[in-house]
């Protein structure tokens, strides 16, 4: 017969996070009492993602104190999220804006051939024009990509790691409740 004094029950809780993110999540999760089960690499919509799940005692104390923390941390890893995306939005959308004025003075170029558009004498001249200005503008939208993302990481990184930093001081504090109980 087992002992009755030994004896709980537990609730569980799984989640997919991206696999450079699970050292930091399975630390989260450690820190709000939660114990690793099992941790399982997955291929979700083609990106490599972990599973992990996760178990704690369902009689903790302070549980609605620390709920509240978790969710203090799913805003900062929104936050995060946010800032991330913005430094590829960003860079994107200008390399997509150097892209299209490309376009414009291809298709310049090609309605002056066509005879869509007229210019009068200089025609012959800017259907040359429009079409190296539309070529060479081909070139460029790599690096603009490359140099704003470059800019934008160094605008968003301080944020990020402010972001980590009060992430840490909530885990400082969970775990700090889950040792008071």
């Amino acid at each position: 017969m087992k002992n009755s004094d030994n004896f709980a029950t537990y609730e569980y809780t799984a989640l997919s996070v991206k696999k450079e993110l699970e050292p930091i999540y399975v630390d989260i999760y450690e820190s709000f009492g939660w114990e690793l089960l099992n941790n399982e690499i997955t291929s979700e919509y083609s990106l490599l993602k972990s599973k992990l799940s996760f178990r704690r005692n369902r009689k903790i104390n302070n549980k609605a104190a620390l709920n509240k923390l978790h969710n203090k941390i799913d805003i900062h890893f929104t936050n995060i999220t946010n800032l991330e995306s913005q430094k590829y939005f960003w860079a994107s959308f200008k390399a997509y804006l150097v892209g299209i004025i490309s376009c414009v003075f291809l298709a310049l170029s090609v309605f002056s051939i066509t005879g869509l558009l007229t210019f009068g004498t200089m025609n012959s001249a800017l259907q040359i024009v429009f079409g190296a200005i539309g070529t060479l503008l081909l070139i460029p939208p790599y690096f603009v990509y490359k140099n704003t993302l470059m800019l934008k990481s160094e605008e968003a990184q301080p944020l990020i790691d402010q972001e980590y930093d009060m992430i840490s001081d909530i885990c400082e504090e969970a775990n700090l409740l889950i040792k008071n109980s």
